[in-house]
């Protein structure tokens, strides 16, 4: 939204709008401002011929009403007759009738009467007006409303008794509700201001006229002629009239400006929407970009909307004598004939009058006196006819009540100075919409490409514009809350979406500028991120009454999503109404011609045609034009994890900031030695070198808000100022990851004043103070050096996950969202997460979020398995990109590491095009040009404007050594389901120094499969089309790897759930087992070697199967618990390995084959732990037991070596036809209080040799806890992988794929379980 913001960017890092001299609007569009306003008659005179049919079926319904009245009394009974006349303000009439009488009223029931068709009508404006708002055609909805209307006045007539009149009364008036407030809003989104008031008078008016003029004198013929004159046919004309008007008015009634138009051309069209946008420009408005609920907000705290609204209301109640007026007239002593007839004079007069005052009101722009004075001159009728019962006096006095009528009508008018288009008559529906109709307070969108490329989508390129729902938004999220689109995450329908990134796309807004904006020196117009190809105009929108004219500067180039750039716009803004329209050209496509006014040309040349003009580059994954995109987040062109969503839009906030001089650039640094001594300095930069008489101050304020450190009057010299303090060890509290200490974090606020003292600027930055090194030293007793994480002297073994966006629709990601996941990390007992190259520098909240919890970030910059060139214009966006979001993230303390890239450096040694001997040259005119930026462009920027660690990319090991080098630097190991399919046993032999990278495909939720499945049961089956496009990963489930690696290890099935459960287990027991071996090779300083793991990956960004560990809905798989298990701070690991001996070495016919247990601990917290080790050993076949324990010590932050040995119970082998038993070794971790620490089981592998027990011989008992919300597990038999779930509502359990043996019971939280029955699956259950 705009709004006072202060970017905090140097200015030498954005692009500048590229202005010319302001031009007339008419010309460029319209050819003339002549040529204009013969358009603008021909529109008016369109338009009238139309809006005067509203004016006609208005009347129509009340003369209707009163033709009742001449049914013959012998065709119908006296009670039908009166109560015929009971449509609205006939009531009157009916009155004088006899209604009273026939119904058999007594007492206030006739008020009541009056009064129930008001209630209805009150009811049901809101949610009516509410949903005209929201819709396209109001032809349709207002002609069914005409309808409704019409058939419930025909049983209005047939009412034989009070209730019933009552009950047809308040439907009545639920269904006029539609109309009169609804042409109002109709109206009012295609007249001017300076035009709305006659034709508002007009249908007013209309109303006015019949209802106390007509039925009055339709009275004379009902009364003379009883029934002689007319037949039954009247009452079937009636039907029949009804129905003609609903036809004519469906084909008649206009939709908005906004809607395809074919009774206009296209200038007209233009001219329609430009007319509504140069009107509203000259409303107040605080904000230009609102959802629904902040109009509501809005337009409660508004004293004039209820000004408005009330005195509507008291005017329309004031107004209500009308209903008695014959009754008034009746006090003068006349016949009813004469009665009647005398109503007619007054009313004539009060609605020419009406037109009189209305226009006048509209010359001169006077509201308040052309309401004030018919008001004064109602209020000396009332007093006269309450005065007086002289017959000539009190009829004189009538004429004066109805003078009231024309305030009503300038009221109306008046609604529209608020742009209270809904609100007019329409209560608090007005409220609720009022946003919706300030079109120039809301963004709109449009679209400029066809639906699909199907011929018979040709012509839907017409000019409908959508609102938007909210702000910042990409297009895909605004059709899908439009209903324009199927739910892409759902069955097939990401196919049917793909249209949306091949059109071309506009945003439209419009904003007030006020004087205290331009009164300073400069006004910007910041965008923090505009997704991708992006031509912006601006406009200043100059009104009056006669004519309006825009004058416009034009930017047009490209914008990389992730850099965020200021316009210097004062030269362009007016004060008033200003215009900003962008446009956004598709990634893919060549740049086409279009309208002017709508879409200025783009001199920027798409992804694929810059591809034609740069070369085609090597790739995995997605489109090739993506690599000259600048860096982009490549996953919108689809992942092996990924759908094909291109999106498009502004999809950060867009800011108008006025300013004198402000901090644009605030550089907080702290040393911390290794005393863990602070030298805190801040560094400062005025966005203009040349403002003198400046002073900054400084304060740094703890936690707790005391301040810490502050000082006053620093000079700022050459528009720069710096200030150094210093802390010993102690005064400042340290920030430490996760499980091992506090996250305190303080804030520093800076702020510049000018030579009175007054604060011109300040910014305020939260930091956290924290020594973090990354140790690459030698190995002992391994080759290589260490790769490793130390923070405060500590040196930490990261156990996280890898880090994709969360949501395919970016904008779509809340805060509340980010903690949700980031929580989700660090209760799997996790401490790092990595942004993945491939993906996006995450929002302020995601890194905000990682400083609270103790997260360490791994970030990459944005560059994913590619070969991207390095032309000069690449790098211009590049160089602009990185800085900004280094400067962006550097004073988080939470980031540990910058990496350049993600596996591009694999990429080229694929396809060996990469000289590792060669570390001097400039790189560009190579086969690898992106050298260039991972080891010139960004080590620069790093180290110049940050003090955090840079990392060629990921994975790296060393200059001149291949990625695949697992002695140096990171590791991506996928030979476990890529490269050569290693079985997951074989961890300890693929680890790396660090991990960065390694995972296993799993499903997710069988819930989640249902989701995407979209209710269609066929497709439930695994190898279905519907759950293949739910799985990205090239050769994975049925197809190749998943497949073989469930062949391998388990029996399966083919059904969806089986299926689904089989994977569980593989999932869950690959990546533990990789935690399990991996940690262990944390062995103590020196011998580090192995110092992190890292998933891939933590979350998706839509509903599939994937490597993720928890889905899109946040729902753990139980590979997440068994990951949780194996980084909790003491763990205990088993392992088995069969040895073979050969005796004779020129034999093979002779061997033993022993099995050896291992078992070791871990600790990682800071001091050794003493505990006891029991190992229990089970036969699964029979009821052989056995068991050792021992009191052991834990070392401290390592792991520890605790037995090895032949397995208990198992024979040595010497043939391989001796089946061996299948003996579980479970062990256990406790501390003095018994309280288990840690536990581990190991079974014999590969699961599918094994013959489990019988399920009912197993002894499994499920105990649901007292309070409903646990569950204990205990049983007679080992049990592999139990996997618990329920009927109904997710249930959040504490843990998963659980092991399960005798003696060693165990205690499961279950949120939300509500005391339910809970269902178990597990290895060997008879299921598969």
């Amino acid at each position: 939204m705009f709004s006072s913001s202060h970017p905090g960017h140097e200015p030498d890092e954005y692009d500048t709008l590229i202005t010319r001299p302001p031009g007339n609007l008419d010309e460029e569009t319209f050819g003339s401002t002549e040529r204009r306003r013969q358009l603008e008659k021909t529109l008016l005179r369109k338009l009238d011929l139309r809006c005067a049919f509203l004016v006609l079926v208005y009347i129509m319904n009340y003369v209707s009403a009163t033709f009742d009245t001449q049914i013959p009394n012998r065709i119908l009974s006296e009670t039908q007759h009166s109560s015929l006349q009971m449509d609205r303000n006939n009531a009157a009439v009916a009155r004088l009738e006899g209604l009273e009488e026939d119904l058999h009223m007594s007492g206030t029931q006739f008020n009541t009467l009056i009064s129930i068709l008001y209630v209805g009508y009150a009811l049901m404006q809101t949610p009516s007006n509410w949903f005209l708002s929201r819709i396209t055609r109001p032809s349709v909805y207002i002609s069914g409303g005409i309808s409704l209307w019409g058939l419930i006045s025909i049983g209005t007539g047939l009412s034989q008794s009070y209730y019933a009149a009552l009950i047809s009364r308040f439907l009545l008036g639920f269904v006029e509700a539609t109309f009169f407030p609804g042409v109002l809003f109709l109206l009012s989104r295609w007249y001017t201001r300076s035009e709305l008031g006659l034709r508002v008078a007009i249908l007013t008016c209309g109303s006015s006229v019949f209802p106390h003029g007509g039925d009055k004198l339709h009275a004379l013929p009902v009364r003379t002629l009883n029934g002689s004159l007319l037949s039954g046919g009247c009452f079937s004309s009636r039907v029949q009239s009804l129905s003609s008007l609903l036809v004519a008015a469906f084909f008649i009634i206009p939709d908005f400006p906004s809607s395809p138009a074919r009774w206009l051309t296209r200038e007209e069209h233009l001219l329609a929407q430009v007319r509504m946008e140069e009107d509203i420009c000259g409303l107040e408005q605080d904000k230009l970009v609102q959802s629904t609920g902040h109009g509501l907000r809005d337009a409660l705290t508004d004293w004039k909307i209820w000004w408005l609204g009330i005195s509507l209301s008291s005017l329309t109640s004031t107004l209500s004598f009308g209903n008695f007026f014959p009754t008034l007239c009746a006090t003068m002593g006349y016949s009813p004939i004469i009665t009647l007839l005398l109503c007619a004079p007054p009313w004539l007069t009060g609605t020419a009058t009406s037109f009189l005052v209305t226009r006048h009101s509209d010359i001169t722009g006077d509201r308040f006196w052309h309401i004030a004075g018919p008001m004064m001159i109602g209020i000396i009728g009332f007093t006269i006819a309450i005065s007086t019962m002289n017959t000539t006096i009190r009829y004189a006095s009538f004429f004066f009540m109805t003078q009231a009528t024309c305030c009503i009508c300038s009221v109306h008018d008046l609604g529209k100075q608020f742009d209270s288009r809904i609100i007019i008559k329409a209560g608090l529906s007005g409220l609720l919409s009022l946003t919706r109709s300030q079109r120039s307070a809301t963004w709109e969108l449009h679209t400029f490409g066809r639906r699909s490329g199907l011929e018979e989508d040709k012509e839907q390129t017409t000019g409908e514009w959508l609102a938007v729902s909210e702000f910042p938004t990409t297009v895909h999220v605004e059709l899908l809350k439009a209903r324009r689109i199927p739910d892409p995450f759902l069955g097939l329908n990401e196919w049917e979406v793909q249209w949306i990134g091949e059109a071309d796309w506009a945003f439209k807004n419009s904003f007030i500028v006020t004087e205290k904006d331009l009164a300073t020196a400069n006004v910007d117009l910041v965008f923090e991120g505009l997704d991708t190809f992006a031509s912006i105009t601006l406009a200043s929108i100059v009104s009056s009454l006669s004519e309006a004219y825009l004058t416009r500067a034009s930017e047009r180039r490209t914008y990389p999503r992730f850099i965020a750039y200021r316009a210097p716009v004062k030269p362009i803004l007016r004060v008033g109404a200003n215009a900003l329209l962008i446009t956004f050209s598709s990634a893919f496509k060549k740049v086409t011609n279009c309208d002017t006014f709508i879409r200025p040309p783009l001199t920027a040349l798409q992804g694929r045609q810059l591809e034609k003009t740069n070369g085609k580059f090597h790739l995995w994954n997605g489109d090739s034009s993506r690599l000259h995109i600048s860096p982009d987040e490549v996953a919108s062109y689809g992942w092996d994890w990924g759908p094909i969503l291109m999106t498009i839009g502004p999809w950060k906030p867009i800011k108008l900031h006025s300013y004198d001089v402000y901090l644009a650039d605030l550089d907080i640094r702290s040393v911390i030695s290794e005393a863990l001594d602070v030298k805190l300095t801040v560094d400062l930069s005025l966005s203009d070198i040349s403002f003198s008489t400046v002073t900054a101050s400084v304060t740094l304020m703890n936690p707790q808000g005391d301040v810490v450190y502050k000082q006053t009057n620093i000079e700022v010299e050459s528009g720069h100022a710096r200030t150094e303090s210093e802390f010993s060890n102690g005064e400042l509290q340290l920030w430490y990851p996760v499980r091992y200490g506090e996250q305190p974090l303080y804030t520093i606020e800076v702020a510049i004043s000018d030579a009175t003292g007054q604060i011109v600027d300040s910014k305020t930055e939260r930091v956290a103070f924290r020594r973090v090194r990354v140790i690459e030293e030698p190995l002992i007793d391994q080759p290589g050096k260490t790769f490793l994480f130390e923070v405060n002297n500590i040196r930490i073994f990261c156990g996280g996950s890898n880090w994709i966006p969360a949501d395919s629709f970016l904008t779509a990601v809340t805060a509340e969202r980010y903690r949700a996941w980031l929580q989700l990390l660090v209760d799997g007992n996790q401490n790092m997460i990595r942004v993945w190259g491939g993906g996006i520098y995450e929002a302020d909240a995601f890194y905000d979020t990682c400083d609270e919890l103790g997260i360490l970030v791994w970030q990459d910059f944005m560059f994913g398995c590619g070969q991207y060139p390095a032309y000069d214009s690449l790098l211009w966006s590049i160089e602009i990109e990185a800085k900004q979001n280094v400067k962006r993230l550097r004073h988080h303390p939470s980031v540990v590491i910058f990496a350049g890239n993600n596996e591009d450096y694999q990429l080229a040694e694929s396809i060996n095009i990469v000289d590792y001997s060669d570390e001097t040259s400039d790189f560009r005119k190579t086969k690898f040009p992106a050298r260039f930026i991972y080891e010139r462009t960004l080590p620069s920027i790093v180290s110049k404007f940050c003090d955090i660690h840079y990392h060629r990319g990921s994975p790296y090991s060393a200059p001149g050594v291949v990625t695949t080098d697992k002695t140096l630097g990171d590791l991506h190991q996928w030979n476990v389901w890529h490269g050569s399919q290693e079985p997951w046993h074989n961890w300890d032999k693929l680890a790396g120094r660090f991990v960065s990278e390694f995972g296993m495909e799993g499903y997710p939720s069988i819930r989640t499969i249902d989701y995407w499945l979209d209710g269609d049961k066929t497709e439930r089956y695994p190898q279905s089309r519907v759950n293949n496009n739910h799985n990205k990963a090239d050769g994975s489930l049925l197809t190749g790897r998943e497949q073989l690696y469930l062949v391998e290890n388990f029996k399966h099935a083919f059904d969806m759930e089986r299926r689904v459960f089989r994977i569980i287990p593989l999932n869950a027991e690959t990546l533990a087992s990789a935690y399990r071996l991996w940690r262990r090779n944390w062995r103590g300083k020196g011998r580090e070697y192995t110092a992190g793991a890292l998933v891939w990956q933590l979350n998706d960004c839509w509903p599939v199967t994937s490597w993720a560990i928890a889905d899109y809905f946040l729902r753990p798989k139980p590979a997440y618990f068994a990951i949780a298990r194996e980084l909790r701070s003491f763990t205990v690991g088993v392992t088995r390995k069969e040895k073979t001996t050969f005796p004779d070495e020129l034999s093979a016919a002779k061997f033993t084959i022993e099995t050896i247990l291992e078992v070791w601990g871990t600790n990682s917290t800071l001091d050794e732990r003493k505990v006891r080790m029991e190992v229990t050993f089970f036969e699964l076949g029979s009821d052989w037991t056995d068991r050792f324990a021992e009191d052991v010590v834990l070392q401290p932050n390592s792991s520890t070596e605790l037995f090895a040995g032949q397995l208990p119970g198992q024979p040595i082998r010497t043939k391989l036809s001796e089946v061996p038993r299948v003996i579980v070794a479970s062990a256990r971790l406790l501390d003095e209080s018994e309280v288990v620490l840690g536990r581990c089981s190991n079974w014999p592998e590969p699961f599918k040799f094994i013959k489990f027990p019988a399920a009912k011989d197993l002894g499994l008992v499920i105990q649901i806890g007292d309070d409903g919300e646990s569950v204990e597990l205990s049983t007679k038999k080992p049990i592999k992988g139990i996997v618990l779930d329920v009927e109904g509502e997710d249930v959040e359990w504490s843990d998963q794929a659980i092991d399960l043996v005798p003696g060693d019971p165990q205690v499961i939280r279950a949120s939300g379980l509500n005391g339910r029955d809970v269902k178990v699956r597990f290895l060997g259950d008879g299921t598969a």
